[in-house]
């Protein structure tokens, strides 16, 4: 997971928000294997009591995942001295099942002291890696490329020092972003830091000894900025100098009070500008750094744009919503159940929705049913037309496009005339609908889904890559606004 990043996810049309319910750790103060092993006791009960992968007869290998993970990082929890083991312990626990919406999140960072030798790698055009950046005289140059570091080759490197620690690793997409974490020391107290590599340098082989050094915050934010770059979108309408007409979203969590506010004032833009819309030479709907919410969120918006009967008729179809059926996740959604009340009125068809699946799961949880299955109904066809919008549409996506995100990329492009571009999107699993529990340190929080959705269209981690890559900077709006334009 991106470190100078807050992670949010917020999905579907539900928010399950768990209190964390839990006795406080007596006396005597518990050692920190202790205290490791009880958060990866507690990720591990939670997962197999109420996740949904658990009793998934769609999914019969999630079991076995399940406890090879929990035997692994109980092992490394064991031997935590520090705050340290316990977040790559938990880690460990929730990066094997390669579901973005299964991750522990920090409440409480762990005091890391990181070093680099001077230098970062990364992967390059061609797939091999090689020296990015340096600000050392005796590293390898840049463009010499890593061939193996202690006799351990760079596939084996990445696979024992990133792949199992990293959120999002597995995601295609993710990858350059967090490769140049490759010879940094992130303070892991489970790895070993490399001593000597041997690069291609000059059509020789050389071998350097890594001089550490201590990197500081300040280094480390310009290397996230580099290979990841987020941007602090803004939700809104505007229409550039050159005519294109800009749909900006930056969140779809419709049930967060602020951001339900930008979103209704967008649509209302949107409903004002409806001529400016239709004359304009383009459209770009810009999703960049937009990390979910609630899918009916982009449907509305979507219904703004291309009218409500258009979309209603394109809305992609899955079969049902399967929600797994357990204490603590019927205690959370209880809870939901006011505060949607409260947010919404008793009169909305998102508080109705939530009243459905809170009656269906406490009678499915009485029945000793495994899930309560909720059919999915979809509006009657209407053969409605589209409203008249720009003959070029452009739907700009970046790689943190995930879960809602990804629901309303699923609906923009199905539709006619919509050309996708900018950065391939990220992936996500079957496996939605989160809920978030309090760990017994305090230190952090598990998020898990708690519901699958069955018949979707899109497959498990499967992203949507661009017609039109953009190469430069993806958080200039004018230099994209400037290559948009000369697109053919």
């Amino acid at each position: 997971m991106k470190r100078s990043k807050k992670l949010t996810i917020t999905l579907g049309i539900l928010i399950l928000i768990a209190a964390g319910a839990y006795l406080a750790l007596r006396t005597p103060t518990p050692t920190w294997p202790e205290t490791a092993v009880a958060d990866v006791d507690y990720i591990y009960q939670t997962i197999k009591q109420s996740h949904p992968g658990y009793l998934d007869n769609e999914n019969l290998g999630f079991p076995a995942l399940l406890e090879s993970a929990y035997s692994n990082a109980r092992r490394l929890a064991e031997q935590s001295v520090d705050d340290k083991g316990g977040f790559y312990s938990r880690r460990a626990m929730t990066v094997p099942f390669q579901d973005s919406h299964l991750v522990d999140t920090l409440l409480k960072a762990p005091q890391r002291t990181r070093r680099w030798p001077g230098f970062v790698v990364n992967e390059d055009d061609s797939g091999d890696i090689v020296v990015m950046q340096s600000e050392s005289d005796s590293a390898p140059a840049i463009g010499s490329t890593l061939l193996s570091c202690d006799g351990q080759s760079v596939d084996t490197l990445i696979e024992k020092r990133l792949a199992p620690y990293l959120f999002n690793f597995w995601l295609a997409t993710k990858r350059q972003g967090n490769l140049y974490n490759l010879l940094i020391d992130l303070d892991n107290p489970f790895l070993e830091t490399p001593e000597k590599c041997v690069f291609e340098e000059d059509g020789q082989q050389r071998e350097y000894t890594l001089d550490w050094q201590p990197l500081s915050d300040e280094k480390l934010s310009q290397l996230d900025e580099t290979f990841e770059p987020f941007m602090t979108q803004v939700t809104g309408y505007n229409q550039l100098g050159n005519g294109q007409v800009w749909v900006s979203i930056a969140s779809l969590g419709y049930t967060d009070e602020d951001v339900k506010a930008v979103i209704d004032e967008l649509i209302s833009n949107i409903n004002s500008h409806r001529a400016d819309i239709s004359a304009a030479p383009a459209l770009i709907v810009d999703v960049r750094s937009n990390l979910g919410g609630a899918t009916e969120a982009g449907i509305k918006i979507a219904a703004a744009l291309w009218g409500e009967g258009y979309i209603d008729d394109h809305r992609p179809r899955f079969d049902q919503t399967d929600w797994r059926v357990s204490e603590f996740n019927l205690s959370q959604l209880k809870k939901a159940y006011w505060a949607v009340r409260w947010f919404f009125g008793g009169d909305s068809d998102i508080f109705k929705q939530v009243k459905t699946i809170r009656d269906g799961m406490r009678e499915a949880s009485e029945r000793g049913d495994d899930y309560f299955i909720q059919p999915t109904a979809y509006p009657s066809v209407t053969d409605e037309a589209a409203l008249p919008l720009p003959p070029r549409i452009f739907f700009l996506t970046d790689h943190y496009c995930v879960s809602a995100c990804l629901d309303f990329a699923d609906l923009v492009l199905s539709l006619p005339n919509v050309v996708h571009v900018g950065q391939e999107t990220s992936g996500d699993t079957f496996y939605l609908e989160v809920v978030t529990a309090k760990l017994p340190s305090g230190l952090g929080q598990l998020v898990y889904p708690s519901a699958i959705h069955r018949g979707r269209e899109r497959g498990v981690n499967e992203t949507y890559v661009p017609q039109h890559f953009f190469e430069g900077n993806i958080t200039d709006r004018e230099a994209i606004s400037q290559w948009l334009s000369e697109l053919e």
